[in-house]
């Protein structure tokens, strides 16, 4: 996580982030931003009801539940500040096939023939911090 902790240290400053996890089938990515849990284990109807417990409390937690842990802090710490307000939001996506999957809405995005169309976002008030990272 150290490598990626200072990319979701610049999203709470306002910046946009992304973590990409790129490789061959088997090589890692999902253990990468997962972590322990064994997912080979699980049907996707299951995975995506299971508790939340099963991720974010495994001592070989992932980077994604480790980045949540890390924002959701920072807003505990700053929740007294009448100064600060905080929105979250996250995506969490797969590409398989040249076709792009909600894994938050695994069922639905899986039934658009295609997959997910992809559009650009023409104005932002997130800055960019031009920061790219390679796992």
């Amino acid at each position: 996580y150290s490598e990626v902790k200072s990319s979701v240290s610049a999203v709470l400053q306002g910046y946009n982030a992304t973590i990409f996890a790129y490789g061959q089938t088997g090589t890692g990515k999902t253990h990468t931003m997962m972590g322990g849990l064994n997912l080979w284990d699980l049907e996707a109807k299951q995975l995506i009801e299971s508790d939340a417990a099963a991720v974010f409390s495994k001592p070989d937690r992932g980077i994604i539940p480790r980045a949540v842990e890390h924002i959701f802090e920072h807003v505990n710490m700053n929740s007294t500040d009448p100064d600060l307000q905080f929105t979250i939001r996250c995506s969490y996506l797969e590409v398989y096939n040249e076709k792009v999957f909600d894994l938050l809405n695994y069922g639905a995005s899986r039934q658009i023939p295609g997959g997910l169309e992809v559009r650009e976002k023409s104005s932002s008030s997130a800055r960019s911090c031009h920061q790219r990272m390679f796992i």
